[in-house]
């Protein structure tokens, strides 16, 4: 949606046909085609262009990176890693750099619990770098629905300098199919 009015052709439509534009390509080997989830690697970069708001001051400057993403099902264990860095700069960089590993356990056909560690450089040099630890435990309602309830750690958050350390809870859905 357009963060300036309802109409969507007034800002965001604009960009588009301006050719302000989000770019991505995503290179994807899947060494089982038929287990898309089970053994994958990615490589995807990204390039976004400067674009102004309506008053015609810059909005976000030209912002762009690199993700890689992995993950190896290793019998029932699930290793990933998810790396990546950027120019630092727009609206769409939320991290200079990224680093997050960690390890699933498939319990049943479907459903995993684990946990995973982050460490996140902010794009702001007035920001903290900021490290998270996650468990989690995703579970099929459906072959279609997972749902998957998180309780994370966050160790010197980068956007609140009021703390030193925060958890938080959440719960994800997924539609898939």
């Amino acid at each position: 949606g357009d963060p300036y009015n309802d109409d969507f052709f007034e800002f965001g439509g604009e960009q588009f046909f301006d050719g302000e534009l989000f770019k991505s390509v995503e290179f994807l080997w899947l060494p089982e085609p038929e287990n898309p989830y089970g053994k994958r690697v990615s490589i995807t970069t990204w390039h976004a262009d400067e674009y102004d708001g309506p008053d015609g001051d810059i909005v976000s400057t030209v912002s762009e990176g690199v993700t890689l993403a992995s993950n190896w099902t290793v019998g029932r264990w699930v290793p990933l890693l998810l790396a990546g860095v950027s120019n630092g700069g727009g609206a769409n960089a939320v991290a200079d750099a990224f680093v997050t590993g960690g390890v699933g356990y498939r319990l049943r056909t479907q459903d995993v619990t684990g946990v995973t560690v982050s460490w996140l450089n902010p794009p702001a040099d007035a920001l903290r770098n900021q490290t998270t630890i996650e468990g989690y435990f995703r579970f099929y309602v459906s072959d279609a629905i997972a749902v998957t309830p998180t309780l994370q750690w966050v160790s010197i958050p980068s956007l609140n300098e009021e703390v030193g350390s925060m958890t938080e809870f959440t719960i994800r859905a997924r539609l898939a199919r």
